[in-house]
């Protein structure tokens, strides 16, 4: 009977032990079948590969002890594992599992290797050391620089965001197939979401809703949840945009008119309250016209400055927001939103995928596209006032230009009279004498 053959593979904090023995293709790992073990489609496929690649997928079974990290980190874990173990098998199978990317070392080993001395105890030396001074480190070149720089910020943003429970989303069973990309892992029965994608998703958004601020279009603001009320209405407020917290009405887009009517009816009641209107007026009348006044402000106030329809929208949570969402659609208004586990992103154009049930999460991602809006309804007032002061100069050089040709012509035409004085002389009138008046 031929001996098992046994490996070790790592990821990260993932280590698994593979056993590997003849058989009809099983694969268990802790005691459980692969496919119920890993739920996922593609971690399956991952584990599947190394055999794949052998084509001895029906050949061997394997046995697989999984433990620490999560549930992608094992299933690579596993998949390095068996690769290893195939080839303990056979050498021959090298070339084919390494064109496959399948033979990656231990990280650990790697890091070992690259740093001998963090492998001795401190002081600890070696002739090697002592005959070879330490090299002096190497300035890295500016552009080098610049991506640590970003890739910096990017981790502290990504800090930011795990801090907040972005990464958290819904139950396994409510989750929508196509948010498959955006899924890191699943953690007792709760998706995980990819937080690189999600800062990778932000930042695009983000610049985006930049350069619409910037060209001077208006976007709206969309959060009806209980949850996200009180933070769009304060984060739109800033930027001075429009916003709907209540509940939208249908049509609100669609039938902007309209809903633009009610809008002025609103205004007109309260520039009546304001100027003493109401005050020959009934106390019935003037207390059903505040009520009603009331009524349509919790609706309208947030879009009361709104004088035409908006040039994007912004969303928290797209399935809650569904009859925004297909009204935006139907004008074409370009749509950002926060999408969870349970939502298609495909529905919105630019998909921000993060936890939109928590407030802290919803806070962080509001505030930064609010940051973004700002910083370029800023750039916009500077370059206003960049052409103002442009215009400003052009005006005074084009006065000072006519000024001074007016002073010109005015000091040519003086010398042109001084010179036609001086070559004409006066005309002497002959004296032809007293007339005769006597007969002859």
């Amino acid at each position: 009977m031929e001996k098992q053959k046994n490996a070790v593979g790592r990821r990260k904090e993932a280590v698994t032990r593979v056993f590997l023995s003849k058989g009809d293709g099983k694969i268990i790992i802790n005691d459980k079948d692969y496919k119920q073990y890993f739920t996922l489609v593609y971690l399956q496929n991952q584990v599947e590969l190394p055999l794949k690649t052998v084509e001895l997928s029906d050949k061997y079974d394997v046995k697989i002890n999984a433990t620490g990290g999560g549930i992608k980190g094992q299933a690579e874990a596993a998949k390095l594992g068996i690769a290893r173990a195939l080839l303990e098998v056979n050498a021959e199978f090298r070339p084919a599992l390494k064109a496959a990317g399948l033979l990656r070392r231990d990280p650990r080993a790697v890091e070992r290797k690259k740093n001998p001395a963090a492998r001795k105890p401190e002081g600890a030396s070696s002739s090697a050391n002592v005959n070879n001074p330490p090299r002096q480190p190497q300035t890295q070149p500016p552009h080098q620089i610049h991506q640590i720089q970003k890739m910096e910020n990017n981790t502290s943003l990504q800090q930011q965001l795990l801090e907040a429970g972005v990464h958290f989303g819904h139950l396994r069973k409510k989750w929508n197939p196509k948010m498959l990309p955006y899924i890191f892992a699943e953690k007792k029965g709760i998706h995980i979401i990819d937080l690189n994608k999600t800062t990778e998703a932000l930042q695009e958004a983000a610049s985006a809703l930049k350069q619409i601020a910037k060209s001077g279009k208006k976007i709206m603001f969309v959060g009806t949840k209980k949850q996200a009320k009180e933070i769009v209405t304060e984060s739109a407020a800033k930027v001075n945009m429009p916003f709907v917290t209540e509940r939208w009405l249908g049509g609100m887009l669609t039938n902007f008119n309209t809903v633009r009517k009610s809008v002025k009816q609103m205004q007109s009641i309260e520039k009546m309250l304001n100027d003493g209107t109401f005050d020959s007026i009934t106390k019935k009348e003037r207390l059903t016209l505040s009520r009603e006044k009331d009524k349509k402000e919790k609706v309208l106030g947030g879009i009361a400055q709104l004088g035409r329809v908006p040039a994007a929208l912004f969303i928290v949570d797209i399935g809650h927001e569904h009859i925004a969402l297909a009204e935006a659609k139907r004008l074409g208004i370009t749509t950002f939103g926060m999408v969870d586990s349970n939502c298609d992103p495909n529905k919105v154009d630019f998909a921000i995928p993060s936890n939109d049930d928590a407030t802290k999460s919803i806070a962080i991602i509001v505030n930064y596209v609010t940051a973004a809006i700002a910083e370029g309804l800023a750039e916009r007032q500077a370059a206003k006032e960049e052409d103002v002061e442009d215009a400003t100069s052009d005006e005074n050089e084009k006065k000072a230009a006519r000024i001074q040709a007016e002073a010109e012509s005015e000091a040519a035409r003086t010398r042109g009279e001084k010179v036609r004085g001086a070559s004409q002389p006066k005309r002497r009138i002959p004296n032809s004498g007293p007339r005769r008046t006597g007969a002859r």
